[in-house]
């Protein structure tokens, strides 16, 4: 079902790699993939609004923007889980060719692209002569050091590894030592732990300065094109944003609250009580890719205030519909009813 999916990245190196050879010296395009995790259908207003053109709780004027100023290809398709649609954007394969395992570093390098499959950014920063960064959640192999973004072609990267962590402290599971248990933290600065940034701030935020970074230093050398794939960590669980950007609506319900990651139900944000205080699941979610929004937002101001937006090509998806179990989050994927 990733056959769109994987057509589009193939061809979209194909295109690159053709100018290049073609039109070496003209311009090259700066190419940006931002790339939304469990994002519901309707959960964003350029489908929302078809259907409830009166709704105000979906509020995405910024990815709006985007749809409505270029090619809406809404018969694209997405594999059901994370990992093979991440692994078949970075392989350009299908799914069944790639990775069909949601559990992409359970130490078997079939978990992931292959290491020996060759992968988009690698094309890009060999052939092409792209700078290459990569900021957020991989989950497309990490094994070995092949499978990690640095090993696939990424001059550097910033996220996390797995499949999720906690938006607050890093937290990816517990391991025992002499009997102790302890927190697992995932979150990479390129070859090493990012130690100075774990805890610092939310998640979200963290991932969004250094693409703004990346967009700046990219404007200081015009002559070389950026590839930078933005792979957000929202809206994926556990159900957390900063307390500022919590909205919260009528008719919601409560069952996200019963959540156990990391041993533990996680705070909506540092102060919340997981015991006493209200849970408003469906309003958390949306909060969620409404704050996505708004960063989207900040990010094409960027561009355009850079100089950068008409030479720059951005891609939008994300990687499968939201998740329907209640007990995790509250996506609406309406019309539809799987994820």
């Amino acid at each position: 079902v990733t056959g769109w999916i994987s057509f589009i990245m193939a061809l979209l190196v194909f295109y690159i790699l053709i100018l290049t050879s073609v039109y070496a010296q003209s311009k090259k395009p700066n190419i940006l993939f931002l790339l939304a995790d469990d994002l519901g259908w309707t959960n964003v207003g350029y489908h929302m609004h078809r259907y409830d053109s009166s709704n105000k709780e979906v509020n995405t004027p910024n990815i709006d923007y985007l749809v409505q100023n270029g090619l809406e290809m809404d018969k694209h398709y997405v594999y059901y889980v994370c990992s093979p649609t991440r692994s078949s954007i970075q392989s350009g394969r299908l799914p069944v060719h790639d990775n069909l395992s949601n559990s992409a570093a359970q130490g078997n390098v079939y978990s992931g692209v292959p290491p020996n499959y060759t992968c988009i950014a690698e094309r890009l920063h060999g052939d092409a002569g792209y700078n290459t960064h990569f900021v957020g959640k991989w989950d497309a192999g990490s094994t070995v050091i092949e499978q990690t973004p640095l090993g696939r072609g990424y001059k550097d990267s910033f996220g996390y590894l797995n499949h999720m962590n906690d938006y607050w402290n890093e937290g990816d599971g517990r391991c025992n030592v002499n009997g102790e248990e302890i927190l697992i933290i995932d979150l990479w600065d390129t070859d090493h732990p990012a130690s100075t940034d774990n805890g610092t701030k939310y998640e979200e935020f963290m991932f969004a300065e250094r693409i703004y970074q990346h967009i700046d230093d990219a404007a200081k050398t015009p002559d070389v094109p950026f590839f930078i794939f933005y792979a957000a960590h929202i809206a994926h669980s556990p159900v957390q944003i900063p307390k500022e950007y919590l909205n919260s609506w009528d008719n919601d319900e409560t069952l996200c609250g019963q959540y156990d990651f990391n041993d533990v139900v996680d705070p909506v944000y540092p102060g919340f009580n997981t015991s006493t205080d209200n849970w408003h699941c469906r309003s958390i979610y949306q909060s969620m890719v409404n704050l996505l929004d708004i960063i989207i937002g900040n990010i094409t101001a960027k561009l355009k205030a850079n100089g950068q937006w008409d030479n720059t090509l951005i891609v939008y998806s994300s990687d499968n519909g939201g998740e329907i179990n209640l007990d995790e989050t509250a996506a609406n994927n309406y019309p539809f009813r799987g994820a």
